[in-house]
């Protein structure tokens, strides 16, 4: 394979691109089929293409985040949420704060605390792959 740079060389540039393509795999296979099918869609507007990418884009980095925070926190234990992806797991627990629940209480405070973990300004449970 060659890579090729202008501010880095040899192994760390190798090093870069292999994180850099990791997170675009990643972010591609889950924009395109494991969770918002863009392909669907039927616009052909580039500047509404461009917003609704950036969006989308931001949604799946939450979703992967706080998937991230609730497998470091061990806050999702059972069996299926460990063999679930980190944006699987986050997103489907992000749809699950943001719709109805029976046990009011509780569903309040668990939106507390992702709106505190949105609001800070470190995310230490990110992790590459």
């Amino acid at each position: 394979m060659l890579v090729i740079g202008n501010r880095f060389q040899g192994k760390e540039a190798l090093a870069l691109y292999q994180m850099r393509r990791g997170i675009e795999l990643l972010l591609f296979v889950h924009l395109k089929r494991k969770g918002f099918d863009l392909e669907a869609t039927h616009m052909t507007d580039g500047a509404k293409l461009e917003k609704l990418f950036g969006i989308v884009a931001i949604a799946f980095l939450v979703s992967f985040a706080w998937g991230c925070h609730l497998r470091a926190t061990g806050q999702k234990p059972s069996a299926s949420a460990k063999r679930k992806s980190l944006f699987r797991l986050g997103l489907k627990d992000v749809l699950r704060l943001l719709g109805k629940d029976d046990n009011k209480p509780r569903l309040l405070n668990e939106q507390r605390d992702f709106l505190r973990w949105l609001e800070s300004t470190k995310f230490d449970s990110i992790f590459f792959v």
